[in-house]
């Protein structure tokens, strides 16, 4: 399991960027956005397991992540990885956080969606 810590730090370390809390309705929910140009590269939200489709109680923790839509459909067919809550389902994806994943692979699609939010010149 990811914890929501180990994300923040990454992101901060590497970026220089803070998680802001931006819906009053979900004050759980962290955004991210490139300074170059503020546009959101990651959310992190918590949510009931039944939205996500999920047929169980609780709630999990999730990432929404942008990325390549070719790339997106490989990657949901991967475990754990889903179109995005709440968000366009072509161009992001949510990764599930309460459930095995490697970090280095969350870390590498951090950095792609970064990546792609970033101003062309």
């Amino acid at each position: 399991m990811i914890k929501r810590d180990t994300i923040f730090k990454y992101i901060k370390d590497k970026y220089k960027v803070s998680p802001e809390y931006l819906f009053l309705k979900s004050p759980d929910c962290a955004l991210f956005r490139n300074k170059t140009n503020n546009k959101w590269f990651g959310i992190m939200m918590h949510v009931e397991k039944r939205k996500l489709g999920i047929n169980e109680d609780g709630s999990i923790d999730i990432i929404n992540l942008k990325g390549d839509p070719e790339f997106n459909s490989i990657l949901r067919s991967q475990e754990h990885i889903m179109a995005a809550y709440h968000m366009n389902k072509k161009h992001w994806i949510s990764v599930l956080l309460n459930y095995d994943f490697p970090v280095n692979e969350l870390f590498e699609m951090i950095d792609w969606s970064y990546k792609l939010s970033t101003k062309k010149k």
